[in-house]
């Protein structure tokens, strides 16, 4: 997750702002998709999404670290 986002954002097609905007959302998404892959058990789907959204936060750090930034001219 981490890689395929921060490539994203170093082509430009995501923001660090933009990530930020939509965390509501991803966490929305991965619960939905931890709670299908996973057995029917509360606590699996917490293990799974609880390391999932931590990459998604660390995806938002490594874009705004190595997103290129607009140039001022």
């Amino acid at each position: 997750l981490p890689l395929i986002i921060t490539i994203l954002g170093m082509v430009g097609i995501v923001t660090k702002s933009m990530l930020k905007a939509m965390r509501r959302y991803a966490l929305v998404l991965i619960c939905v998709l931890s709670a299908i892959i996973t057995p029917p058990d509360i606590i699996s789907m917490v293990l799974l999404a609880v390391p999932l959204y931590g990459l998604y936060e660390l995806s938002i750090l490594l874009v705004g670290w190595l997103a290129p930034k607009p140039s001022i001219d």
